[in-house]
């Protein structure tokens, strides 16, 4: 139906994702930090591409420039229990770059 309410492409449609989007930030930059610079949360698979389902997880990859920043898993612990407190559906991963290569050289499906 177009522009009903869950149409990906009217505006009343993209409310839950700014939603999500706007709690996903909120529980990010307390508990990582803006300053981070060695990890960042990105909107991966539908949710990624803007055509979550209504009830599908949020996936995300939590991706960490590399092994020395395995030092965030405190913080990352407590941001997705934040999220799951607040019962949302997360479907999160947690890989540095060089895994995410390894996995797309083996063939592995990876959507950014």
């Amino acid at each position: 139906m177009r522009n009903s309410p869950s149409s990906p492409n009217s505006d009343v449609g993209r409310w839950p994702r700014l939603a999500i989007d706007q709690a996903l930030t909120v529980a990010w930059d307390p508990v990582i930090g803006q300053e981070a610079d060695d990890i960042a949360l990105v909107a991966v698979s539908g949710y990624g591409h803007g055509e979550r389902h209504h009830h599908s997880d949020i996936d995300n990859l939590i991706l960490l420039h590399n092994e020395s920043g395995k030092h965030h898993r405190r913080a990352i612990e407590q941001f997705l229990t934040l999220l799951w407190d607040c019962n949302l559906k997360v479907g999160p991963s947690v890989r540095t770059i060089a895994e995410c290569a390894v996995e797309g050289a083996a063939g592995l499906t990876i959507t950014l």
